[in-house]
């Protein structure tokens, strides 16, 4: 297995995701370029020196797609931790290396946000003033923060209306303050008639967490204690504190308990979070109706249960994750490394070696009455890159597969799918010279099992209730089968019998265990 190849398949389906998620987003074409020109240099890279085309591609890869995408997630941490210096930098760094969308302008804005939170207002408006009159997304995040800090929620309003197609950008901050700024202004009804238009009728794609403080708002406008408390507690867990105190007084003032939401705010006016402290005094000094008073219609009754049922698969899947410890995956895991660690002395690429440890020889009429070895071979691999990749599979789909199915179905699906692979696989192939012999190992077939088990769990879930997460996670397990089977049909020394066998066995026992799980529901 070429380290090369493996890096041009990676940066061609990292690239091809990227692409069509940015055009189903209908994202600008400056986002759009990044992933486009990578792809491009991967493309005249193999085409003129194809032996060094994975690597030239991967570091551009790495450098303007991989590490602006890791960046993004730490500048997010710094801020939720108020650590301002350390993200003006990391702002700094990422100017540089993904200077599109202006983000040379980002550390302006991050300095201006540690000014609000230190309570320097007066130096911080006139720069989130010049900034919010910037292209792209800086000057969108912009303008939300100093609306945010005086509460000017109409002009907001006034500039999203001046441009109808403002709205229509999948941007998470631009749709998170666009309707909190009709909940605010006490526009209960736009807001959710907003809702059905711009998130129920077309859905974008936005993040979980990101939907979930939307979902949060609009229930705390509508009264919906219970539903902003499941948010709280589950999706939006690592959110700070004092903001998610803020959303639950929020839902007890518009709820009608106002002498509780008023205890609340009275706390919360003395937060150090000075955001959270300002928006605090202003529902006091501008306590917002309740639901009692301006009632919902029939169209907001059903809106407002139609983000009951959007929010609900995240707070259950959170709770799952939760509940779940995933000590199987880690155990197998564990028993990869110990067995590929034992293959070291003697060479975990030398044959010889293998076979003494246990690998399938092929033809199989050559292994004797060694049955054994359909066993141990699934716990074999060729060299330090194929036993890094197999077990990476199995960390990131055993943890998924093992919360959704539970320890004991996760263990049954992986050991079938890893040694019936390696089992029947010699079955399917085609040995040109039966004077030659090769073996067979690694646990690629149980990896693939979990994948068929995921693959199935998504089809049942979408077939039970339609929704655009369900159906995108499907498509993208489609994907990734799809192009793993072209990646085995045209790379060398790969069993493509051996993956596709365990496909087939990791989907039937999803439908196994699922049609189990379902006659226990009906008895």
């Amino acid at each position: 297995m070429d380290l090369n190849v493996i890096l041009i398949w990676t940066v061609a389906v990292s690239c091809g995701l990227m692409i069509f998620q940015l055009l189903s987003q209908r994202s600008g074409r400056v986002r759009l370029s990044v992933p486009v020109l990578v792809l491009l240099l991967l493309a005249a890279t193999a085409w003129l020196r194809p032996s060094r085309a994975g690597y030239v591609a991967g570091v551009a890869w790495l450098v303007f797609m991989v590490l602006p995408g890791a960046g993004m997630s730490l500048l997010g941490t710094l801020l939720a931790r108020k650590s301002f210096r350390s993200a003006r930098l990391v702002a700094t760094l990422l100017g540089w290396i993904h200077p599109f969308d202006g983000a040379r302008r980002l550390p302006k804005l991050i300095q201006a946000i540690g000014w609000l939170q230190n309570g320097q207002a007066d130096r911080a408006l006139p720069v989130l003033e010049k900034l919010q009159s910037a292209p792209g997304s800086v000057g969108r995040m912009a303008l939300v923060v100093r609306t945010r800090q005086t509460g000017d929620w109409q002009s907001l309003l006034d500039w999203a209306y001046a441009d109808p197609h403002r709205l229509n950008q999948p941007d998470p901050v631009l749709l998170d303050a666009y309707f909190q700024a009709l909940g605010e202004l006490g526009r209960r009804h736009d807001l959710l008639r907003e809702y059905d238009r711009l998130i129920v009728r077309r859905p974008p794609f936005l993040p979980p967490q990101p939907l979930a403080m939307i979902h949060c708002k609009i229930a705390a406008f509508c009264g919906d204690e219970l539903l902003v408390l499941q948010l709280c507690s589950s999706v939006l867990g690592s959110f700070p504190p004092e903001l998610k105190r803020f959303w639950q007084a929020t839902a007890l003032q518009t709820s009608g308990r106002h002498q509780a939401a008023e205890a609340e705010f009275f706390e919360l006016a003395e937060s150090d979070n000075s955001a959270v402290a300002v928006a605090s005094l202003r529902r006091l000094q501008s306590p917002l109706s309740s639901i009692t008073d301006e009632p919902l219609d029939e169209f907001g009754r059903q809106t407002l249960a139609a983000v009951q049922r959007a929010a609900g698969p995240s707070i259950a899947a959170v709770s799952l994750y939760r509940r779940r410890r995933c000590w199987v995956t880690w155990s197998l895991a564990t028993v990869l490394l110990l067995i590929f660690l034992a293959e070291l002395p003697g060479g975990s690429e030398d044959s010889d070696n293998l076979y003494r440890m246990g690998a399938l020889v092929i033809p199989v009429e050559l292994n004797g009455a060694q049955w054994w070895r359909v066993i141990t071979a699934a716990f074999l691999h060729y060299g330090p890159l194929h036993f890094a990749l197999n077990t990476l599979g199995l960390i990131v789909l055993g943890r998924q597969l093992e919360r959704l199915w539970g320890p004991g179905q996760l263990l049954i699906t992986y050991l079938l799918a890893a040694i019936g692979s390696i089992a029947f696989a010699p079955f399917l192939m085609t040995i040109d010279d039966l004077d030659e012999w090769t073996i067979l190992i690694g646990a690629s077939g149980g990896v693939m099992g979990l994948i068929g088990g995921l693959l199935v769990q998504a089809a049942i879930n979408l077939w039970k209730g339609r929704s655009r997460a369900m159906a995108r996670e499907f498509g993208i397990l489609v994907f990734v089968v799809v192009v793993q089977m072209i990646f085995d049909r045209n790379t060398p020394n790969v069993s493509s019998e051996a993956h596709l066998l365990g496909l087939v066995i990791g989907a039937t026992c999803g439908l196994i265990w699922n049609a189990i799980w379902s006659l226990r529901r009906v008895r």
